[in-house]
């Protein structure tokens, strides 16, 4: 899951509002309800503390989901009285439910999403490779590719440009700590 859309949360410093909000399903009392519920969010995030701004930031944005365009809701962060991002939601939330804490909660975007994280590993060697995935509840192998022998050139003919002038049987003995040679050695 590529999370680099949530860079903007992290540029500024808190305290967030996060608040998930899902959409009704369309209806007659489709505007009260949705009134009622950035009412209802509103009111949740002042009694944890939120400034004003950003209380009437998060309730003009729940007023503003549609289900036609956000079928499942959004998820909302807002911070001195601006949303600064809104994603939607890829499953809607169980309730609506709303945050105030000093940096944003965007762990429940894992949750409604219904997926888990996922990550590839290799096992690599010279005779191939064995992928598996692994996420939240465990691993899985992904399977295995086989390896090639690599080819290797050839080693090219190296001979001596210059052979030794001197054999090892035609070396004279060599004196004993700096002396000449005792009579026999040689």
């Amino acid at each position: 899951m590529d999370l680099a859309f949530l860079h903007p949360l992290y540029e500024h410093p808190g305290p967030w509002a996060s608040v998930y909000a899902g959409t009704a399903a369309p209806s007659e009392s489709m505007g009260r309800e949705r009134s009622l519920a950035a009412a209802a969010v509103s009111h949740e995030l002042v009694e944890q503390g939120a400034d004003e701004a950003t209380c009437r930031a998060v309730h003009r944005a729940v007023e503003e989901l549609r289900p036609d365009t956000e079928p499942h809701g959004r998820a909302l962060f807002a911070h001195d009285g601006r949303v600064v991002l809104d994603p939607p939601l890829a499953a809607p939330p169980p309730a609506n439910r709303a945050f105030w804490a000093p940096l944003p909660r965007t762990a429940p975007l894992l949750d409604p999403a219904g997926e888990d994280p996922v990550c590839v590993v290799a096992y690599v060697d010279r005779r191939g490779a064995r992928f598996e995935l692994r996420g939240a509840p465990g691993g899985e192998d992904a399977g295995p590719v086989a390896g090639r022998r690599p080819r290797r050139a050839a080693a090219p003919d190296v001979t001596p440009a210059v052979t030794p002038a001197v054999t090892p049987a035609a070396t004279p003995a060599a004196p004993l700590r700096g002396g000449s040679p005792r009579a026999g050695d040689g």
